[in-house]
C-alpha cells in the first residue's frame, strides 16, 4: 500500500502538535493558545490520516506522534531533580473546619464534575449530534448508534480538558458553554 501524501502531512501535524504541548508544558503556567494548538493538531492529524487510511493510519500515525513524545521526554526524565518532600500528614483530622475538610470537599467536587456533570454534558453533545444527523436525513439506527459512540468520547475528553483546569469558575464555565451551544441544536434540529 502506498502512503498518501495526506498521510505525511497527517505525521508533520501529530509531531508538531506533540512538540506545541511539550513547549506550553514546560513554561510556569498553562498557555491555552498552544495547549488549543497542540491539541488541535494532534485532532486534524488523526482526522487527516483517518481519511488517508482509515484506522490503520490513526493507529501508525499515533505511532510517530508518541515516538515524537518519547523523545522530547527522556531528557527531561533524566534531568529531573530528586525532591525531598516531607512526609504528608494523613493523620485523621478531627474538627470540620480543618484543611483536611477542606480538600475533602474539593475532592468531592472534582468527581462530581469530571464524573457526572461532564458526563451529562456529554451526553447533551451526542443529542445534539444526534438531532443534527436525523434532520439531516440520516436513519434513526445511525443516529442512535452516533449517540451511543460519542459520548464515552466527548465523556473522556470533556474529563481531561476540566481536570486540566486549575479553578473551578473555568469548569463551570466550560461546562455552561457546552450546554449553551448543545441544547438549542438539539432543540432546533430534533
Amino acid at each position: 500500500m502506498a502512503l498518501l501524501p495526506q498521510f505525511w502531512l497527517a505525521v508533520a501535524l501529530g509531531i508538531a502538535g506533540v512538540f506545541a504541548l511539550r513547549i506550553s508544558w514546560a513554561r510556569p503556567s498553562r498557555s491555552v493558545p498552544l495547549n488549543v494548538l497542540g491539541w488541535g493538531s494532534i485532532l486534524v492529524s488523526s482526522a487527516l490520516s483517518a481519511w488517508a487510511h482509515g484506522a490503520w493510519g490513526v493507529a501508525v500515525q499515533s505511532l510517530f506522534a508518541m515516538a515524537a513524545a518519547l523523545l522530547l521526554l527522556v531528557p527531561s526524565i533524566a534531568s529531573a531533580p530528586t525532591w525531598k518532600r516531607k512526609p504528608v500528614d494523613r493523620g485523621v483530622h478531627a474538627s470540620p473546619d480543618t484543611k483536611g475538610s477542606m480538600a475533602l470537599g474539593r475532592r468531592a467536587a472534582t468527581f462530581v464534575i469530571t464524573g457526572p456533570v461532564a458526563l451529562f454534558g456529554a451526553l447533551l453533545l451526542a443529542l445534539a449530534l444526534r438531532a443534527m444527523l436525523a434532520a439531516g436525513g440520516g436513519s434513526e439506527a445511525d443516529a442512535n448508534v452516533l449517540v451511543l459512540a460519542c459520548v464515552p468520547i466527548f465523556w473522556g475528553i470533556l474529563a481531561t480538558i476540566l481536570l486540566m483546569m486549575e479553578r473551578r469558575r473555568t469548569q463551570l464555565s466550560v461546562l455552561a458553554t457546552l450546554t449553551i451551544i448543545a441544547v438549542p441544536l438539539t432543540l432546533l434540529a430534533g
